[in-house]
């Protein structure tokens, strides 16, 4: 049973993140979804690996969403860690999708 991570662009609220979740996780052969907004990634667990122009159709269908297998999780350095204010900015910004 493989787990991936991706990269998901174009997600803007929580709107889009259940729309990403909802979709990727109809998918068949797809076990488990998790999305998150403040870094924008999904990690699906599935029976056998699916091809990511697979993914990509299936979101393109549900939004302007972009994903991009991630290789391999990697910490970031220290002076790219964002601070506790750092994210506030997602948090006032709405976007078409968010109404």
């Amino acid at each position: 049973m493989p787990t991936k991570m991706y990269h998901i662009s174009g997600m803007h609220c929580n709107g889009c993140v259940n729309s990403v979740k909802n979709v990727l996780g109809e998918l068949p052969g797809v076990l488990a979804v998790q999305v998150q907004l403040n870094e924008p990634q999904a990690i699906i667990s599935m029976r056998e690996d699916l091809p990511v122009k697979e993914l990509q159709q299936e979101l393109s269908a549900a939004g302007d969403y972009v994903i991009s297998e991630i290789a391999e999780p990697a910490e970031k350095p220290a002076s790219q860690k964002r601070s506790l204010f750092g994210n506030l900015g997602n948090v006032f910004h709405r976007k078409d999708c968010c109404k």
